[in-house]
Order: C-alpha cells, then sequence, then structure tokens
C-alpha cells in the first residue's frame, strides 16, 4: 500500500473517531434525559404522595384517638375521610407509569395492608367510643396499635426510599452531565492530538522506516537472527524487507521448533501444578468454613443454655402433636420438670393437660409453620402435674430460600405475675370501697344540709308567742264567773272571738306549714336512705343501673325541694322549662342525686356572686328521639376556661371548703346510666350551665 493512501486511511481513522466521540456524547445525553424524566415523573410525585399519605395516615389515628377519648363517634367516622385519603394516595403512586415495578409492588401491599386495618380499627373503635362496649373490644386495642405503628412506620420507609431513589437519579444525572463535559472535552483534545500527530507521522515516516531497517541489517549481519524487521508493505522499503526476511527464514524455522518443544513442556508443568493449587486452597477454604460454621452454633448453643426462659427447637409442625423436639435448654428442664434425653423427639403435647386451651396452642404453631410469629398465654402441666400459667413465643427458622426448617419456642412462667397481677386488682377493688365511701359522705351531707334547714325552721314555727296568749285566753275564760256573761260584759271577751278567728287561721297555716317541712324531711331522709342503699348495691353490683318508670319532673321537683329552704332564704328565683314528657324507665336515686348536686353548686355559685338578679334554671327536654337532656343554669360566678378541663376530676375543687369529690361522682354516676355530665361556661362571672344527657328507655304509657 502507498503511503499516500495510508496518510489517507489515518485521517479517516481520526474522523471516525470524531464521530464515535459525538455517539457517545449523544447516547449520555439521551441516558441524562431518561433518568431527569423517571426522577421528575415518577419518583418526585412518588415521593410527595408518599408524604401526603403519611399525613393523611397520622390525621386518621388522631381522629380514632379523639373519638375513642371523648366518645365522639363521629371523629371514628370522620377518619373514613383521612383512610380514603390514604388509598387515594398510594393509588396514584401505583399508577405511576415510570415507576419500578417492586416498588409498585410494595405500595400495593402497603394500601392492602391499610385497608386491612382501617376495616377492622373502624369497628373496634366505634365500639371502645361506646362505654356499653367498650370493656369487650378493649383486648383488641394493643394490636391495633401495634398494627398502626408498623403502617407509620412502613410509610416513612417508602417516603424514605422515594426521596433516596429520587437524590440518587438526580445525582447519577448530575454525573452524567459531568461524565458527558469530559467525553467532549476529551474528544476535542483527542482530535487535535490526532491531527499533530498525523502530521509528524507523514514527516517521520519515511525516515522511522529507514532507520529500521538499518538497524535490522546491522543485527542480522552480526548474526543476531531475532532481530525484528520493519513490516511489509507494498511499496520499495516493503520489497527490500521481504529480502532480509526470506534471508533469515530457514534459521527462525529451526529455532521455533526447539522453542515450541520447550514452551510445551513448560505449560504442562504450569497447568499440573495450577490444579494442585487450587484444589489446595479449595480444601483450605472448607476447613476454615466448616470451623466457623462449628464456633458459631457452639456460642448459639452457650447462648441459649444460658437463658433463664424456656427454649424449645422443634420441626415443622401444624400442631403441637406434629412439632417433635430437636433441643432444649436447661431452663426447659427447671420449668417443666422433663429432661432433654426423655423428651428428644418426642412432640410437645406432653406439656399439654385439661385446662390448656389446646386450639390456641396448635394456632401458635400452625402461624409459625406459615412463616408467621405467634404469642398467647396458655396453661400447661408439669411433669408432676402441676399446672402453670406460661407465656409462649413461637417463631420460624428460615433457610436461605426462605422455606421454614424449624420452629423455636420460648416459654416464661407467669405465675409470679398473675400473682402480681391479682394483688394490684384487690388494691384497685380497696380504693374503689373508699371512693364509695367518700361518695356517700357526700351525697348525704348534701340532703342533710336541707334536714338541718327544715328542723331549724320547724323549731322556729315551734316557738310561736301565740301559743302563750292562748293559754292567758284560757286563764281568763275559768276566771270568769260564766264564760256567756265574760264574753258579753268584759271588753276582753268582746274582742276573744274575733282574736280566736285570727288565731286559728294562724295555727292553720302553721300547722300546713309544719306538715310541708315535715313532708320535706321524709322526703330528705328517705333520700339519705335510697342513697346508702344505692351505694350498697353498687358495692355488691359494681355499679348496676336500677331503672323503674319514672317522671323526669318528678325528679326535679324533688331536687328543687330538697334545696328549697335554702334557694328561698337566698333570694334566688327558679325558672322550669319543662317539656311534656310522659313516665320513662330512669335510675331515679341517681338521677336525684346528681340534680341535688348541681342545684346546690348553683346556689353557692349564685350567693357568691351576688348578681342584681338571682336566676336560676332547671330544664328537661328530648335530643332526637333517643336521648334525654336534663340541665342546671345559673348567672353565678362561672368557670375559668383552665378549670372547665379538670371540673370533673376527683378532688378538684374551687371552693374553700371543698373535697372535690360531688362532681366527679355525678360524672361517674351518669357514665353509670350510659350517659354523659358536661359543662359549659363563658367565663368568670357570666353563669355556668351543667347538662347531662341519657339514653332513653322504654316509655311508660
Amino acid at each position: 500500500m502507498r503511503i499516500v493512501t495510508k496518510f489517507w486511511l489515518s485521517i479517516g481513522a481520526i474522523v471516525a473517531g470524531y464521530c464515535a466521540t459525538v455517539a457517545v456524547d449523544v447516547w449520555l445525553a439521551l441516558r441524562n434525559e431518561e433518568r431527569m424524566d423517571t426522577a421528575t415523573q415518577a419518583l418526585f410525585p412518588a415521593t410527595i404522595r408518599s408524604q401526603e399519605a403519611r399525613h393523611a395516615f397520622e390525621t386518621q389515628m388522631r381522629l380514632y384517638e379523639d373519638g375513642v377519648v371523648e366518645g365522639e363517634v363521629e371523629a371514628i367516622r370522620q377518619a373514613a375521610v383521612s383512610s380514603a385519603r390514604v388509598q387515594e394516595m398510594l393509588a396514584e403512586i401505583c399508577a405511576l407509569q415510570r415507576l419500578g415495578v417492586d416498588e409498585q409492588a410494595k405500595v400495593f401491599a402497603l394500601a392492602r395492608r391499610h385497608q386491612a386495618f382501617t376495616t377492622a380499627a373502624a369497628g373496634v373503635y366505634l365500639r371502645m367510643a361506646d362505654p356499653a362496649t367498650a370493656e369487650s373490644v378493649r383486648s383488641l386495642a394493643p394490636g391495633l396499635r401495634d398494627e398502626s405503628h408498623a403502617i407509620r412506620h412502613a410509610l416513612n420507609a417508602q417516603m424514605t426510599a422515594m426521596s433516596g431513589q429520587l437524590r440518587q437519579r438526580l445525582d447519577d444525572a448530575t454525573l452524567a452531565m459531568h461524565q458527558q463535559r469530559i467525553v467532549t472535552i476529551t474528544a476535542f483534545l483527542g482530535i487535535v492530538t490526532c491531527t499533530l500527530l498525523v502530521v509528524a507521522l507523514v514527516l517521520t515516516f519515511w525516515s522511522r522506516r529507514l532507520r529500521s531497517l538499518l538497524q535490522a541489517s546491522d543485527r542480522l549481519a552480526g548474526g543476531d537472527y531475532d532481530a525484528v524487521l520493519p513490516a511489509e508493505r507494498n511499496d520499495e522499503l516493503g520489497r527490500l524487507t521481504a529480502s532480509f526476511g526470506a534471508m533469515r527464514g530457514a534459521v527462525q524455522a529451526r529455532i521455533h521448533e526447539l522453542r515450541e518443544l520447550t514452551l510445551g513442556l513448560e505449560e504442562t508443568v504450569r497447568v499440573r501444578t495450577g490444579e494442585l493449587s487450587g484444589k489446595n486452597a479449595a480444601l483450605r477454604a472448607e476447613i476454615a468454613d466448616r470451623e466457623r460454621t462449628e464456633r458459631v452454633l457452639r456460642l448459639l448453643e452457650a447462648a441459649i443454655n444460658q437463658i433463664n426462659e424456656a427454649v424449645v427447637v422443634t420441626t415443622p409442625g401444624a400442631t403441637p402433636e406434629e412439632a417433635s423436639i430437636v433441643h432444649l435448654n436447661p431452663a426447659f428442664a427447671q420449668v417443666t420438670g422433663w429432661q432433654e434425653e426423655e423428651v428428644r423427639g418426642r412432640n410437645l403435647a406432653l406439656l399439654a393437660g385439661p385446662a390448656t386451651d389446646r386450639a390456641l396452642f396448635a394456632g401458635l404453631f400452625a402461624a409459625a409453620s406459615s412463616g408467621k410469629d405467634g404469642a398467647a398465654e396458655i396453661i400447661c402441666r408439669r411433669r408432676d402435674g402441676v399446672d402453670y400459667p406460661a407465656e409462649w413465643h413461637v417463631s420460624p427458622i428460615r433457610e436461605a430460600d426462605g422455606s421454614v426448617s424449624n420452629l423455636v419456642a420460648i416459654q416464661r412462667d407467669i405465675t409470679e405475675r398473675r400473682r402480681s397481677q391479682a394483688e394490684l386488682e384487690d388494691a384497685n377493688r380497696q380504693a374503689g370501697m373508699a371512693e364509695i365511701a367518700t361518695g356517700v359522705l357526700h351525697n348525704v351531707g348534701n340532703v342533710l344540709n336541707s334536714v338541718n334547714i327544715s328542723a331549724s325552721q320547724i323549731a322556729e314555727r315551734l316557738d310561736d308567742p301565740r301559743l302563750a296568749n292562748l293559754e292567758r285566753t284560757a286563764r281568763l275564760l275559768q276566771e270568769g264567773a260564766s264564760a256567756t256573761d265574760f264574753l258579753r260584759t268584759d271588753p276582753r271577751g268582746r274582742e276573744l272571738p274575733e282574736y280566736l278567728v285570727r288565731l286559728s287561721s294562724h295555727i292553720g297555716k302553721e300547722h300546713a306549714a309544719l306538715q310541708a317541712e315535715a313532708r320535706g324531711l321524709v322526703s330528705a331522709v328517705d333520700h339519705i336512705k335510697a342513697i346508702v342503699g344505692m351505694q350498697q348495691t353498687y358495692a355488691r353490683a359494681g355499679g348496676s343501673t336500677v331503672l323503674a318508670p319514672t317522671r323526669l319532673v318528678d325528679i326535679c321537683e324533688d331536687a328543687l325541694r330538697l334545696n328549697q329552704s335554702s334557694l328561698q332564704r337566698d333570694g334566688i328565683d327558679v325558672v322550669r322549662a319543662y317539656d311534656d314528657l310522659p313516665a320513662m324507665l330512669l335510675d331515679r336515686h341517681k338521677i336525684l342525686q346528681i340534680l341535688v348536686n348541681l342545684v346546690g353548686n348553683a346556689r353557692q355559685a349564685i350567693v357568691e356572686a351576688a348578681p342584681a338578679t338571682r336566676r336560676l334554671e332547671v330544664g328537661i327536654a328530648m335530643s332526637g328521639h333517643d336521648q334525654l337532656r336534663v340541665w342546671v343554669a345559673d348567672n353565678g360566678i362561672g368557670i375559668t376556661p383552665e378549670h372547665l378541663g379538670r371540673i370533673f376530676s376527683h378532688g378538684f375543687t374551687t371552693k374553700a371548703h371543698g373535697h372535690g369529690f360531688g362532681l366527679h361522682r355525678c360524672a361517674n354516676a351518669a357514665c353509670e346510666m350510659n350517659g354523659r355530665l358536661s359543662v359549659r361556661s363563658d367565663g368568670p362571672g357570666l353563669g355556668a350551665r351543667f347538662e347531662l344527657a341519657l339514653p332513653i328507655g322504654r316509655t311508660q304509657t
């Protein structure tokens, strides 16, 4: 090939290199554009929607908490809106086109998990908001709380993963742009360099080939047959180089044969040596791996043996009868009385006794065999036949491929814990009895105030000076010679009939007043008996509600009658706002206890405020079709905002000599009737309104 042709081929190679550089630059730009599209069209929206889903879930849980604590069913129902928002955000994430399949699957699984949690939580929290059904589902609350924490953690993890991928894609795009600039600069420098090299090659090509040929000819002349000749080309120097090549051909052939034989022998030795070295290295690695595995096993066995709780490893089994014992620690023998050599190979059914819940026991192993953890408290039986309560935790042991190879069960003897719980429950019962006694004293004290006032009124009326005048009138009649003459002739006798008429009228009025006060005393004493009897019934039956056909108006009037003397003495006007309601099934004594306390508190608040017009309102009305409202309102001193939240707390009072038991007992009594006692006040000096809401029983016609 002619030198000019080689020159143009060099120019073509430079152009091809430039085109390749441009192609690489375009490819990098397209890949960077794809990364940016993925980040802006998938990861960024997914990150925003993950954050919104997390905020909606937090709102949902806060609504559940408010609904359960405040008893507001509406708040729990509103939580469904936040739940739908969470599902909407997760569905939009799944719908993103450029999001990876794995991420979409994770989001879809999280959406199904959240939907299952919402379905279960709505039913449970709705029942917990109702005091009548709260206790029946309280045991489900810890599981829901753990599930909510897991979902919250999953949402946080999802948002973190999305934002991490977004940052990674943006970093990759930035790096790609940097690489693109480097490639462009490198290509420019390469083109300039190649151009200079082509010029240099054109100038030095002939001189370099001639110099190489002269050096090769000198080495051949000196007997060096390994001298490298310039490459043969189809030009003048090429033909000269071919002549030199023919001259050394025969010698090089012989040397080549000897060299091939030597290389073959060396290659055989090298291959055999390499095979032996590889086998030795593999054997050493296997020995080290086995030693490491044995050390780990010994360490795990020592750790299990040092645990104070019973640990047993079994084969997989859907029931305790199918799970054969493989290994157990010394604590298992201490708890159950069974030694390892006695139970190895047997199943865990040997721990079951007559009191064992076999269905619950089997459920633990069925869940663990399917790959889930399980925990439960089960009554087990020791080898000596003694039953004991135990807390079980059963978990699967997985192979590298995810299959369950064994089960590990941890058993804890909870006899002492249950004994402590029983002692704590007894202490709580004693505290409840003390609170009942305090309530009795407080309620009886309220009624005794009315009794004391009525007794004082009777004593004042009996100490009437007109009775002494009646005695003097009788002596005048005895001193006269004749009653007829005395009445006709004596001036005092002529005034006597009119005096007797006025005295008779006065005595009749006093008699009627004394009868009214006596009836009030009898009613108050009956109320005291009812309070004591009610509290005794509460102590025996745990606060059960006794319903009887009663007119709510009569209860309100009894409460006002018990406080009538105090209200009249303090000049308080009573306003009655009664709807016409029929007799209903109500707990008369609990409602009367609440109203007496509220009326007494309202009277004290009005007296302390001393307004120009003293006004107390008692009213009853229907609220919807299934609820009664009874309220006591006053224009007294009012309640400060900071005291409103604590007004029903045990021991809280704003009175100088108060005990803080009355309103607390009233609130408890309302709860025992499945009702609610609430308070409202616009502030100090603006009065207060206490309202009792009760569910309606069957109406008596």
